[in-house]
Formats: structure tokens, C-alpha cells, sequence
């Protein structure tokens, strides 16, 4: 005999399973729209400015990807599961707080297209800096992880690259930090792709010692040094070096000759240096007659 209470049982439980069929039905429509949405999304179908002509993407592109600056910061990532780096540009160095390390380029996580059309597009609008702190301070030097860059980057991206600073951002004192088989390295590269200019930033002092009297001087001597080593020039016979000076720089240029560290579009420049300390010296002490050296360092490189 069928009661009641098992009947309402049995209609309570024909109900659920025809509730959970409807569930699965529509979970399985909701599912199949997700990925059509998805498919499109990641195609970049329904975004409108996919659907402006070419030229006027690129304008919208370039106001897009040009920062107010014009410089960024190059910042190196190891995808460790398979050995490869991965760089990115920001607009702030590693001592800036981490909130504002973010890629710059926000365009290419967009969608697919985007990415393909935008990924290193902002190296054309900007000047890109790498420096010895962008990721490791130990590890991570400038032309190294330029070069290395440079190596993964397709033709048309490497013909985005207009200007590169490579910024050492330590106190080096008169020495020369990287090696000069690895400048001769640099190089090479530039005398191969003629349309990029890189500047080599070296920090001789840091700006607490732009004040000190025997800063000029000490600039006069770095001048000569550098030349001495990078270009094998004596441009000043009467600034006299140390022997050792000397001796560190015919050591360090031994490995390299000074033909294979030389390219037109490489220049070796001074930096965080202080006009108003430089420009006081010199109207102080008008015997530092090779100043105007030191300025011409400071605008045209070496």
C-alpha cells in the first residue's frame, strides 16, 4: 500500500532531479556561451577600435604607448620552468614602491590581436633604460641584459628601438664596470643596426661630492681616463694620470682593441652630474682650462 507520505516523497524527489537535469541544461548553455565569449574576446571582434582602419589604430596607438616622460624602464623577469627571460617596461625604477610596477603596455593583455599588434610597440615612442637594478642587484648589469633582449626581439621589433640608455647606477670611479670584450660586444651590435642610438651613462661621483672643490678636477682626470681606455686617446697631455690609472686602463682595454669598442651611433656620457657645480667652478677657477672638455663630455659623450 502506497501512503501518502511516500508518494509526497517520491514527487519531492522527481522534482529535484528534474530540477538538477535543468540545471545541468543550462549550466552547459551558460558554459558554452562563456567560451563563445571568451573565443571572442580573446579574437578582439567586439572591440571597436579593431575596427578603425590601420592608420588611425596606429595614432591611437602611439598617443596610447607614449608616456608624458618619454623614458622607461626596462625590467627583466626569469620564467624559471623553462630558462627564459621575459622583459617588460615600466615607468619607475626598482627603488620605486611596488605598487607601481606595472607594465606600462596594458594594451596587449587586451586581447589576441592587440597583443600581436601592440607587445613592444612603446619601445618606438620612448627611450628605453636599462640599468644594473632593474631586477637583480647582483646579478642583472646593463649590456648583458640589453644584448639579451635584443636577441629575442623579431626584425620589425627590432626596428622600433630608436634610443637606449644603458645607466651602470653605481659609483664606479675611474674604472670602466664592464669588461671590454663585452663593450666591444655592444659594439657590434650598433655598428649592425645603425638607426638605434645607445648612451653608456657612467656614475664617476655621486651628486654629494658635485660641491667638493677638487670635483672638476676629479671630472678632468675621468675624461682622460675613459678616453684613454675606451678610445685609446691621450686628449689632454697636461692633466697627468696616476700610474696606476694608467695601468688600469692599458689592462682593461687589453682584451678588446679600441677599433672594436668603436661604433657612430655609441657614446659613452657622464652621469648625475650638477650644472649649477660645474658651471660655479668653472667661473671660480678659470684655470681649469680643459672644463670645457668636461662639458663637452657631459653633451656630446665620449
Amino acid at each position: 500500500m502506497v501512503t501518502p507520505r511516500y508518494q509526497l516523497h517520491m514527487l519531492l524527489e522527481e522534482l529535484c532531479l528534474s530540477e538538477r537535469s535543468n540545471s545541468s541544461n543550462q549550466f552547459l548553455k551558460d558554459n558554452k556561451e562563456r567560451k563563445q565569449n571568451g573565443q571572442q574576446k580573446r579574437s578582439g571582434h567586439h572591440y571597436s577600435i579593431l575596427q578603425l582602419p590601420g592608420e588611425t589604430r596606429n595614432q591611437v596607438y602611439k598617443l596610447a604607448l607614449t608616456h608624458i616622460s618619454g623614458k622607461l624602464y626596462c625590467w627583466r623577469r626569469t620564467t624559471w620552468y623553462n630558462g627564459q627571460a621575459h622583459h617588460s617596461f615600466r615607468v619607475s625604477r626598482c627603488k620605486e614602491p611596488k605598487s607601481r610596477h606595472i607594465d606600462f603596455n596594458q594594451l596587449k593583455f587586451t586581447c589576441h590581436q592587440l597583443y600581436r599588434e601592440t607587445v613592444d610597440l612603446e619601445t618606438k615612442f620612448n627611450t628605453i633604460i636599462f640599468t644594473c637594478l632593474s631586477l637583480d642587484q647582483d646579478r642583472n648589469i646593463p649590456i648583458p641584459d640589453f644584448l639579451l633582449y635584443t636577441s629575442q626581439c623579431a626584425g620589425p621589433r627590432l626596428c622600433w628601438l630608436r634610443t637606449v640608455i644603458l645607466d651602470y647606477d653605481k659609483v664606479t670611479g675611474l674604472t670602466v664596470p664592464e669588461p671590454a670584450v663585452t663593450i666591444a660586444k655592444l659594439a657590434h651590435f650598433c655598428r649592425r643596426t645603425p638607426h638605434v642610438m645607445v648612451k653608456y651613462l657612467f656614475n664617476v661621483e655621486g651628486r654629494s661630492r658635485c660641491t667638493h672643490p677638487w670635483y672638476i678636477p676629479y671630472l678632468m682626470r675621468a675624461y682622460v681616463f675613459f678616453n684613454l681606455a675606451l678610445r685609446d686617446l691621450h686628449v689632454a697631455p697636461r692633466i697627468v694620470l696616476q700610474p696606476f690609472q694608467v695601468d688600469e686602463a692599458t689592462r682593461w682595454r687589453s682584451k678588446s682593441s679600441a677599433a672594436e669598442m668603436e661604433a657612430p651611433n655609441l657614446r659613452f656620457f657622464l652621469a648625475d652630474w650638477d650644472e649649477q657645480a660645474l658651471e660655479r667652478w668653472l667661473y671660480l677657477a678659470p684655470q681649469y682650462q680643459y672644463g670645457e672638455m668636461v662639458r663637452d663630455w657631459i653633451q656630446n659623450g665620449i
